[in-house]
């Protein structure tokens, strides 16, 4: 008997799949220093910038630097979205649609639609995941398979699971599981958890052969996203019971 290995060289494209400008309160949090970043939040709110209060926002809704309060968190979201920010949008929505705080199903929707529309990703992955499910808008699989393919190409891992999960359902599209699972192979390259535990589930059953063309089109679909590694295959005997 053998068994099948898998060997992921998790190593992203930092443009394609993390783009930030430069920011010092993003700098003082990755530097652990929640305190001074609140205070420049704080001042860069009282200033007027909807960014500062952005931060707030985050500051709040994860007690960084804060007691955490999503009450509070809300308010300076609620603040930044009125200058356009985009991260307050999408989070925004995304509490609303989980019920954390007031809004409709359909604010959520036209939050999600206003980032989207900027090219935040993680806005187009929630707004793919409304239009798959019928929540705040109808059921829209072609829309949702557009938006899951449209945020992969912008860097997103979540984005390209969703690929995955169209083309294993066949919603949206024609079913394909070796397809997907090479989706889902490449989402667990970019990092995707969820993407390698459905990879291992797609390609159960398959033969060797079978496998080693999906990771085949699994590294074609991480070239092509911008995802830097390489999945191999390995096979290696095991010890069978004596007699």
């Amino acid at each position: 008997m053998r068994y099948l290995a898998f060997f992921l060289a998790l190593v992203l494209a930092p443009a394609a799949l993390h783009a930030q400008s430069e920011d010092p309160i993003q700098t003082l949090i990755d530097e652990n220093k929640d305190a001074q970043a609140y205070a420049q939040a704080q001042a860069s709110a009282d200033a007027g910038d909807p960014r500062g209060h952005e931060w707030l926002g985050w500051m709040y809704d994860n007690g960084r630097g804060v007691t955490a309060d999503l009450e509070r968190a809300v308010h300076h979201y609620r603040v930044a979205i009125g200058g356009g920010q985009n991260f307050a949008r999408w989070r925004v929505g995304v509490l609303i649609d989980k019920g954390e705080t007031q809004g409709t199903l359909e604010e959520a929707v036209a939050l999600f639609e206003a980032a989207a529309k900027e090219d935040f990703s993680n806005a187009v992955v929630s707004l793919a995941v409304m239009k798959a499910t019928g929540r705040g808008t109808p059921v829209d699989y072609p829309g949702a398979l557009e938006n899951y393919m449209r945020a992969a190409g912008l860097g997103n891992a979540h984005g390209v699971q969703g690929v995955g999960v169209l083309l294993m359902l066949g919603q949206g599209v024609e079913q394909d599981r070796a397809e997907a699972a090479a989706w889902f192979l490449a989402s667990a390259m970019a990092g995707n958890a969820t993407g390698q535990a459905n990879f291992q589930r797609a390609i159960d059953g398959m033969s060797e052969e079978e496998v080693e063309l999906v990771m085949a089109r699994a590294n074609e679909l991480a070239a092509e996203l911008g995802i830097k590694g390489e999945a191999v295959f390995e096979s290696e005997p095991v010890d069978e019971p004596a007699g």
